[in-house]
């Protein structure tokens, strides 16, 4: 069964007076975030129409980068213009693991998931995703009307070596760490974290390359790669830009990223999927205090939350404001029991669609069980629908679920839900 606009959205015309008209002029402009340079203005971009380009965060300006093609079809196993000669054992390997990861989720994501969540993905939207890692590959699966995506995670951006300069030993190495870091997040949809720590630290510099192999295996056309910094004074830009003003204005800070720009079909408008380094616990967004309000500018309406695998950190006050950010900027929310527990959805702004089965985390996070969301599970009345796949932390087919929140109203400041004492 696929989510019908009638049962989802029946209060959406009363509660949001003309967001049905800025989505669909949304929708006509093909444009997330507000203009800046990179826009399709600059004489660099006359090549292509405006409306083509994409203005969020650092921009595209319409130059495409022919290298990153093939560094990207290279680490992904597709396709050796390197002459490499570990590029053979590289893609044998790579194959076999991504044929699993299609076996076990990726192929029913394509079918069933688009289909489920089609009524999200009417308009372009903007995915927001923390705690995900450099997860871009289920993003981009379930939300392909994801114009723009923002990731964040404590990994460091990094960048994508160039083959061409390294030696035959060093290319072996560095083609299997990129296959070591992808494992566990096609083997059990999942980055685990320790593990990242260890992936990101040593051959790779960061999380670039493996968000490169994943765009590059769902066949995307890469046209550019940016090192990016989300600034103190409210701006983003690039880090060439940033250490420029960084030269006049000291006492500037930033928070570090990449950009990369891509196209899904030829000739279609052009994505970006934008990944930043930070701590985004209380703390840490105090110390970056201009980080989340320079993002909620560039975030285009819908925004979708999306939420798994997220350590149950959001289950702890120390990390009620980013909480709060993805509870109030979200239109859509889809996550599973690591996310946002479920009482903060029950603050009278959200309905609620449940999938597969919930009876308890894994051992390791026993102790964040919600006892109320099993019951919800259980509850007849709600609207409880299979989930033909294993994702999350119980990622065994049978065992995962979900739940969809599809916001409705503003919430009463007397139904909002009350902060619990942090285990």
């Amino acid at each position: 069964m696929s989510l019908s606009t009638s049962s989802l959205f029946p209060f959406r015309s009363l509660v949001f007076p003309g967001v049905i008209a800025l989505l669909l002029v949304f929708g006509s402009v093909l444009h997330c975030g507000p203009s800046n340079p990179g826009d399709g203005t600059t004489p660099s971009s006359s090549q292509n129409e405006p409306e083509s380009l994409n203005s969020f965060l650092a921009g595209y300006d319409g130059l495409a980068d022919p290298e990153l093609q093939k560094k990207a079809d290279y680490l992904a196993g597709k396709s050796d213009a390197y002459k490499s000669s570990s590029f053979g054992d590289h893609s044998t390997a790579f194959n076999r693991i991504w044929k699993k990861g299609q076996d076990l989720r990726l192929e029913k994501i394509n079918t069933w998931g688009r289909e489920e969540f089609a009524d999200l993905c009417k308009e372009q939207a903007t995915v927001f995703y923390p705690f995900g890692g450099a997860d871009i590959l289920h993003s981009s699966l379930f939300f392909p009307c994801g114009r723009n995506t923002v990731m964040i995670g404590l990994e460091p951006p990094g960048t994508v070596a160039d083959p061409a300069k390294l030696s035959e030993a060093a290319r072996r190495r560095y083609l299997g760490a990129v296959r070591q870091s992808l494992f566990s997040i096609i083997e059990f949809s999942f980055f685990r974290t320790l593990a990242m720590r260890d992936d990101f630290a040593n051959v790779l510099d960061g999380v670039a390359p493996v968000l490169v192999v994943f765009l590059a295996r769902l066949d995307y056309e890469l046209l550019a790669f940016k090192e990016i910094r989300v600034v103190s004074n409210g701006s983003a830009m690039t880090r060439n830009a940033y250490e420029e003003l960084k030269k006049k204005d000291p006492n500037l800070s930033a928070v570090a990223g990449v950009q990369i720009f891509y196209r899904t079909e030829k000739g279609g408008p052009v994505h970006s999927v934008a990944y930043f380094s930070t701590d985004i616990s209380n703390a840490g967004l105090e110390k970056t205090s201009y980080f989340l309000p320079a993002i909620k500018k560039q975030l285009g309406n819908p925004t979708i939350g999306y939420l798994k695998a997220a350590s149950y950190l959001m289950h702890r006050d120390n990390f009620a404001d980013i909480r709060n950010f993805i509870l109030d900027e979200s239109e859509f929310l889809l996550g599973d029991s690591s996310g946002i527990p479920i009482k903060y959805m029950k603050d009278g702004r959200w309905k609620l669609v449940y999938y597969g089965r919930y009876d308890q985390p894994i051992k390791l996070f026993s102790v964040r069980h919600q006892p109320d969301l099993k019951a919800d599970f259980r509850n007849q009345k709600n609207d409880i629908r299979p989930l033909p796949i294993g994702i999350g932390y119980n990622y065994i087919k049978g065992t995962s679920h979900m739940v969809l929140g599809i916001k409705q109203a503003a919430a009463p400041a007397s139904e909002k839900a009350p902060a619990s004492k942090e285990e």
